[in-house]
């Protein structure tokens, strides 16, 4: 009897657990089920690098390769075959290129600082971004007019500083000094610009849409009917600069120093102008609708004539309230209600 029981007893058990395993295969095959393909080619990419990396250390012919994002800073590569090659934010630094052919690459994003480019093969590579300070250069050295510009630029090349309409969209500019530069009507789209020194530089009608100009000194700088849609200006020294009639729409101009700047009849829609120094800037016929005015500095502005509709400003203030107090011009301007301030209540402040 206790037998039978016993083999009734493990029956069962063996029948449970067969559910069981059951129950977690199928689980284990509907969450493979979900795997993203991209995803395991990807990791089947990433896997081959270290492969990738040793052939072309050995043989140094490597042409179409993917070797995005690898460290490649400090290998002798000099004559190798990189053809076609992708090396998208590669790290490049101190490599020995001498002679290599890079020719139609894609080196996006890479960082060439100080990388030997001696006699070698650029003709046709994608240099979007890239960093070629210290990059060493000869007259051996196959590359493209816009890019050899802008390796003269990052490394101070140059012999003159007028450039008229330029083209160096896209290009790595961090920290380039441009003080006192002619650039009128250059094309610096979505440029990086990040700390440049443009003090004095003359920028009228450029076009900067998009561009990077965080925390850098912009101090007097001409950039009359100028292009900043969208460009970031978050923390930049644009002290006595000239603005006027400048497309500013969307632009972020966080924490940035507009002292005594000339904006009038530039377009400030939808901007974010949280933390500005605007005290004694020339805002009047100025477009500041739906733009945020929140913690600035304003006193002694001048914005006759500005159109104020749908402004955003700190809480608890009301227009009047900001501007009478900080000795605003408001004369003419158009209020956040759509009324127009009378130039007989603004001779009251």
């Amino acid at each position: 009897m206790k037998k039978k029981l016993f083999r009734l007893i493990s029956i069962t058990i063996t029948f449970t657990m067969a559910i069981i395993l059951t129950d977690i295969l199928e689980q284990n095959a509907i969450a493979y089920s979900f795997v993203n393909i991209a995803d395991l080619q990807k990791s089947e990419v990433i896997a081959k690098i270290p492969k990738i990396v040793r052939k072309l250390r050995e043989t140094r012919n490597c042409p179409k390769c993917h070797l995005d994002r690898t460290n490649l800073a400090e290998l002798y590569l000099r004559q190798a075959n990189l053809y076609k090659a992708s090396l998208r934010e590669a790290d490049l630094s101190n490599a020995d290129l001498q002679k290599s052919n890079l020719q139609n690459s894609d080196l996006r994003g890479a960082k060439l600082v100080q990388s030997d480019l001696r006699g070698a093969n650029l003709r046709g590579a994608d240099l979007r971004y890239t960093d070629l300070s210290q990059a060493i250069i000869d007259d051996t050295t196959i590359l493209d007019n816009k890019w050899l510009m802008v390796w003269k630029l990052v490394n101070r090349q140059y012999r003159i500083k007028k450039f008229h309409s330029i083209v160096l969209q896209e290009a790595y500019l961090v920290g380039v000094d441009l003080q006192d530069f002619n650039l009128t009507q250059a094309n610096l789209t979505q440029a990086n610009l990040t700390q440049a020194n443009l003090t004095q530089a003359n920028l009228t009608q450029a076009n900067l849409i998009r561009a990077n100009l965080s925390i850098a000194d912009m101090a007097k700088i001409n950039l009359e009917e100028a292009n900043l849609n969208h460009a970031n200006l978050s923390g930049t020294n644009l002290s006595h600069a000239n603005l006027s009639h400048a497309n500013l729409s969307g632009a972020n101009l966080n924490n940035a120093n507009l002292y005594k700047a000339n904006l009038s009849n530039a377009n400030l829609k939808n901007t974010d102008l949280t933390g500005v120094d605007l005290s004694h800037a020339n805002l009047s016929q100025a477009d500041l609708r739906n733009s945020k005015l929140k913690i600035l500095d304003i006193y002694g502005a001048n914005l006759r004539g500005a159109n104020l509709k749908g402004i955003d400003l700190p809480r608890g203030y009301s227009i009047r309230k900001l501007f009478e107090l900080d000795n605003v011009q408001l004369c003419e301007a158009i209020m956040p209600d759509g009324e127009v301030y009378s130039c007989a209540e603004s001779e009251l402040y």
